[in-house]
């Protein structure tokens, strides 16, 4: 007597493609998260890619970013994702494997930009002209610039008396073009014959340089003659 046993041969399911959110951004890492999609084989492993991404046309090639094993039981999964770039924009993907082998990577993240460090204390500020009521200052954009530092468009003149117990510190804000490698400015409504401390303080919208060293002024006795203006070259 002969039995005949009968096997079914199922293929089984590769894993989905993940769907990718982002977190924080920080200035050299990312916080990448995704949802766990169920399949017929629970995940083994992630592998996630990188790529730059530039505002003209420039396709970067996807390089390898960072590989995890999966949490067990995971809903989402988190990664860190270090070494990257300051002030730099990417994308990422993901894709899963099983023991039926890898599956498709996910669509490209949404363009991230990381954020920029510090910038540097605007350099060699000094005082161009002045009269009984005003002080025209000029100033460079540091020497050490780098566009790690992100865009400098924003810089912050303070002043205040001399004999700081005479009156409280004041400032004005000056916009410029973005990186602009000398920035000129005149403050005015000042008393004559008067010592003023300057310092300049430049801005990226994300974090404030150290303020500039302190300059000192003194403002004329005498009017001969008053104007104002702010320029950027």
């Amino acid at each position: 007597v002969y039995h005949t046993t009968v096997f079914s041969l199922v293929q089984a399911e590769l894993p989905q493609p993940p769907t990718l959110r982002l977190g924080a951004p920080f200035s050299s890492s990312l916080k990448l998260e995704w949802a766990v999609r169920r399949a017929d084989l629970p995940v083994l492993r992630y592998e996630i890619q990188r790529r730059e991404h530039s505002d003209v046309n420039i396709t970067f090639e996807w390089i390898e970013s960072a590989s995890l094993r999966a949490g067990p039981d995971s809903v989402f999964e988190v990664a860190l994702i270090t070494a990257l770039s300051s002030f730099t924009a990417y994308q990422f993907r993901v894709r899963a494997r099983n023991e039926a082998g890898w599956g498709e990577y996910s669509s490209p993240s949404e363009v991230f930009r990381t954020v920029p460090n510090s910038p540097l204390p605007a350099s060699n500020v000094m005082a161009i002209n002045t009269t009984d009521a005003s002080v025209t200052l000029r100033w460079q954009l540091s020497p050490e610039y780098n566009p790690s530092q992100g865009n400098i468009a924003r810089y912050t003149v303070h002043y205040q008396l001399s004999n700081a117990s005479l009156g409280s510190p004041m400032s004005q804000e000056v916009l410029v073009a973005p990186n602009a490698n000398v920035t000129v400015a005149t403050v005015d409504g000042l008393e004559k014959g008067t010592e003023y401390v300057f310092t300049v303080v430049a801005d990226n919208g994300y974090f404030k340089a150290l303020a500039s060293p302190e300059l000192r002024v003194t403002t004329n006795t005498s009017h001969p003659g008053r104007y104002s203006y702010i320029n950027t070259t």
